[in-house]
């Protein structure tokens, strides 16, 4: 059965986690099977449940030079509201080996599994598309859009660190199979949209030489003006967005607080700072499952609580034509401070993903 086991220890550096990670990477490049399970020893879930991150080679071209990490899309959990649903969508257990099987099947190949016919199934109708890429799907099972990095507290939210020492595995087994990466998309849906834009910061300091190409289907970061920092803090509170921040490399940028939210300038930052990049983002107008993210947090936070308490938006996002706007005056600044953006709109959607 493949799986990510990494066999005997040959090294100090194969009884660390990365050395477990990387052996598994190594294995599952002399393997047959288009889907391998990679188990990350120190990988979180939510429910603290262990976790990892599936790999598929390219086997149409082994020695390609391309990668691309696709993010899940998962449910986010900041408040009781939230933490209910996202509890709902995951399960106690979400993300292990058994789900992993159930995904691309009893025989690993997608074909029988529950993976959706896009990009990343090997055997759906869009596979040639990413024939000559190299493949790792990481799942959302931390409950913070892939961006946190808080150990502390009742429930971990380590979606951050999980996704930095995924990479840092591959890059280590790419390097060493391959050689130096060429070419680099992030791509998601949903919370995974939120999560490729975010950890594209520190894609670009491990994989410094790839040219990077981002494509976010139906989420995005907006300004404060229509995102407010009252629910930044909020999600900076339960998931601590501070090495997020830091990943950006912008010097100027800050952690939410109560006056501001900060992570639109991240976003900013890492979208302007190489305009060779490319930053793809697909949206449909009056997006209702976005809209309910962003606003059932400030209904469960003000909830009980005086005016002067609560947490509340210059600009509501509550209706469609107001959510689109959002989107495109977000994307126009981005535009304007140097990023390479295109933009798709599905105006006749209220659908998500």
């Amino acid at each position: 059965m493949p799986d990510g086991s990494a066999g005997e220890a040959k090294s100090l550096a194969d009884m660390l986690p990365e050395g477990l990670t990387v052996a598994a990477l190594n294995t599952a490049f002399e393997s047959q099977a288009p889907y391998i399970w990679i188990r990350d020893p120190k990988a979180r879930c939510l429910s603290e449940g262990e976790t990892g991150f599936i790999f598929s080679p390219s086997r149409r071209k082994p020695e390609s030079r391309k990668l691309l990490v696709y993010f899940t899309a998962t449910g986010a959990s900041f408040d009781p509201l939230s933490g209910f649903v996202t509890e709902r969508i995951l399960g106690s257990d979400y993300f292990g080996e058994a789900h992993f099987r159930e995904l691309v099947g009893e025989d690993y190949s997608g074909a029988t599994g529950t993976i959706d016919s896009g990009l990343i199934n090997r055997a759906g109708p869009s596979a040639h598309l990413i024939a000559n890429y190299h493949l790792a799907i990481i799942p959302g099972c931390s409950g913070d859009v892939f961006l946190g990095s808080q150990e502390d507290g009742p429930e971990p939210s380590l979606g951050l660190s999980n996704v930095e020492r995924a990479m840092r595995a591959l890059r280590r087994a790419l390097t060493a199979h391959v050689g130096t990466l060429k070419e680099l998309i992030l791509a998601g849906a949903s919370s995974g949209a939120i999560g490729a834009v975010g950890n594209s910061g520190q894609a670009k300091t491990i994989f410094p030489e790839a040219r990077r190409r981002i494509l976010a289907d139906s989420a995005m970061v907006f300004p404060d003006e229509f995102l407010p920092p009252c629910l930044q803090l909020i999600w900076h509170q339960r998931w601590n967005l501070a090495p997020l921040i830091e990943s950006t490399g912008c010097s100027q940028c800050s952690a939410p607080n109560a006056n501001k939210g900060g992570l639109y300038d991240a976003m900013e930052h890492v979208v302007s700072r190489t305009p060779g990049d490319l930053f793809a983002f697909i949206s449909s107008a009056g997006d209702s499952v976005m809209r309910w993210f962003f606003w059932a947090g400030i209904a469960a936070h003000n909830r009980g609580l005086t005016p002067a308490s609560r947490c509340e938006s210059p600009t509501s996002v509550n209706d469609g034509q107001s959510y689109t706007q959002a989107v495109t005056e977000t994307l126009e600044r981005l535009r304007q401070a140097g990023g390479n953006v295109r933009h798709f709109l599905l105006e006749h959607e209220e659908g998500h993903a």
